[in-house]
């Protein structure tokens, strides 16, 4: 079972230090204001997982 306070900061500790691989699974990085681009581009098949970025 996941335990959201216990499991996502040992999840992003392991990714900080290098031990998780999560970007070779990322296809694209896109703004909040290109999601239909993004949506499109997975729909295609020209990208397997597309990230939404959210400037701060």
């Amino acid at each position: 079972d996941v335990v959201i306070q216990r499991d996502i900061p040992w999840i992003v500790d392991l990714y900080e230090q290098g031990r998780l691989q999560l970007d070779s699974l990322i296809s694209g990085r896109w703004n909040l204001d290109q999601i239909n681009d993004a949506i499109m581009d997975t729909k295609s098949g020209t990208a397997r997982r597309n990230v939404i970025v959210f400037k701060r």
